[in-house]
């Protein structure tokens, strides 16, 4: 049952994500829908968006930050400041401007925060106690922890929602610094549910997306950056390896944009910032030039 309700949502996965009001002077080759990239560490954590121009406030320099769409609305949560304090507050985007709602329970850096019918869903990451197993869920005015945790703590991770209730958690860093491969599903009222066939490629500060109806993976880190895409195929249950990214990458974001698999920014071999995206349009990457740098950041798919 778990398999048949990974395939269903990934054969109707949207491109784009909700439609979001923010206030936007459109490109008149503005695309279906567009990418907000959020903090990091270079830049003053400035806020850019692809390929629509839309008017959203800078967070700043904060670090492992993560955003989503809740009930049409742009959130993020979370991340480390440059004095090292985690936080557990959490803003909504209200007319292009930045407004306090409902902190998270716990503070967390480099976690995953999915959205998930009409909920948000927080798992894992750091803070100052060390890594992660909790999960919490956000119902639009309070956050509630749930009753049971991830099989391990673990940060950098990413996550795929596939169903208004579960989620897929991909790889991912726990204590003893080893890497993960790991592909498990949770339930948000039921906990762990099953384990997937694993990733070739453990790894962690990679993304993950849904792309033409199969699960992909960009970039990490496993002792060195990766350009290694590995693509999980839910009807054969098996993974193969894609066309590789231009450059290694860790420290990354990655978004489905107009019908193109979109990588923002990261961390090269050189612990360097980049300010290039890679676009993936089903049969090559190309490589773009970015704004701003950007590593460490959130970004978030939203409609035009």
């Amino acid at each position: 049952m778990i398999l048949s309700l990974v395939v269903l949502y990934l054969a109707g996965a949207m491109v784009g994500g909700k439609k979001v009001v923010v206030p936007s002077g459109k490109k008149t080759t503005c695309g279906a829908n567009a990418a907000v990239i959020l903090g990091g560490l270079y830049d003053s954590g400035a806020t850019e968006t692809y390929s629509c121009d839309l008017v959203v406030e800078d967070v700043g320099k904060l670090e492992g930050l993560e955003a989503a769409v809740l009930m049409e609305q742009l959130v993020y949560c979370g991340g480390e400041h440059t004095n090292g304090v985690v936080s557990h507050i959490c803003f909504v985007n209200e007319l292009g401007r930045w407004v306090e709602i409902e902190s998270m329970n716990v503070a967390r850096s480099r976690f995953t925060l999915t959205a998930l019918g009409d909920n948000l869903l927080a798992v894992g990451g750091r803070n100052k106690d060390g890594f992660l197993s909790s999960m919490e869920i956000f119902d639009g005015s309070s956050w509630k922890l749930l009753p049971f945790n991830l099989t391990q703590s673990r940060y950098d991770h990413c996550a795929i929602p596939i169903s208004e209730s579960k989620v897929l958690v991909i790889g991912g860093e726990v204590e003893g610094n080893i890497d993960l491969s790991t592909v498990e599903i949770y339930d948000i009222n039921e906990g762990f549910m099953e384990q997937l066939p694993p990733m070739p490629t453990a790894r962690y500060t990679h993304d993950c997306a849904f792309y033409n109806g199969e699960a992909y993976v960009a970039g990490g880190f496993n002792g060195h950056r990766l350009n290694v895409v590995e693509i999980y195929n839910p009807w054969l249950r098996s993974w193969r390896t894609g066309p590789p990214m231009l450059n290694a990458r860790a420290d990354v974001t990655m978004e489905v944009v107009d019908d193109n698999l979109v990588v923002f920014g990261g961390s090269d071999g050189g612990y360097n910032s980049l300010q290039t995206m890679e676009r993936f349009d089903g049969e090559a990457w190309r490589e773009e030039p970015m704004q701003y740098q950007h590593s460490h950041h959130a970004s978030v798919a939203i409609s035009c």
